[in-house]
């Protein structure tokens, strides 16, 4: 992803970006000043924590649960029922992301971070975004 970040906007040499991919069932954090590499990180959440919470928790099938995860009408489930269940994944994942920055608390800190870069979500639309 790195080297995405840097062939497509040829950062600075005193930027630093987080650069997060959420993949199905791996998130990679790396954080860069530049083109140097500052700390990497990746984590055991992805997509597929969302589609398996919704399945245990609204006892579906994993193709109803992802199609619930992809914002498709399955049965008789609720907004309601479902908007708690993502968010308690989203907290998870924000929480990773939050001791990522804990942890590589020598330069940079969170609060010395330029900017995020999103990859991987979602799953239909590839690409890196700025956020």
């Amino acid at each position: 992803m790195q080297n995405c970040y840097e062939y497509n906007y040829d950062p600075a040499p005193n930027t630093t970006v987080a650069l997060l991919n959420i993949g199905a069932s791996v998130m990679n954090i790396n954080i860069v000043r530049g083109s140097i590499p500052l700390f990497t990180r990746d984590v055991s959440v992805g997509g597929n924590q969302y589609t398996d919470s919704l399945q245990k928790e609204l006892d579906l099938s994993f193709d109803d649960a992802e199609g619930l995860k992809l914002g498709k009408k399955v049965g008789t489930v609720s907004e309601d029922a479902k908007l708690p269940i993502l968010q308690q994944v989203t907290e998870i994942i924000v929480l990773e992301i939050q001791k990522t920055f804990d942890f590589s608390a020598q330069p940079p800190a969170a609060s010395t971070l330029n900017e995020f870069m999103l990859r991987g979500v979602p799953r239909r639309s590839p690409g890196l975004w700025r956020l």
